[in-house]
């Protein structure tokens, strides 16, 4: 993501339940929502192949699209929205991740 780029509008459009929306959302933010499940997975000491790093992300999108948009709703429009999908990915791998013995 570019400091250009629309994040918050789009954000706002989904919520608003605007037509293609949401895969506008998807397309803008895949990118930076990969990059963010490797950089935490390298910072952490984990090894995450491809098809592990695609379902992440999967996971990622279906939380921020829980809840008729529940956590798109909390994003506070003055809050830089990298930093916002950062906490989103780091949220959904943790929980998402097996728990360790």
């Amino acid at each position: 993501m570019s400091k250009s780029t629309n994040t918050p509008a789009l954000i706002k459009a989904c919520i608003e339940s605007r037509p293609f929306a949401w895969q506008a959302f998807v397309d803008q933010c895949a990118h930076a929502v990969l990059e963010s499940i490797r950089s935490f997975g390298k910072s952490t000491g984990r090894q995450w192949g491809d098809e592990e790093v695609a379902g992440y992300s999967r996971k990622v999108f279906e939380n921020l699209r829980a809840d008729d948009y529940a956590m798109l709703r909390g994003f506070d429009p003055s809050m830089n929205a990298e930093t916002f999908l950062t906490v989103a990915v780091r949220r959904a791998v943790l929980a998402a991740e097996p728990a360790s013995n």
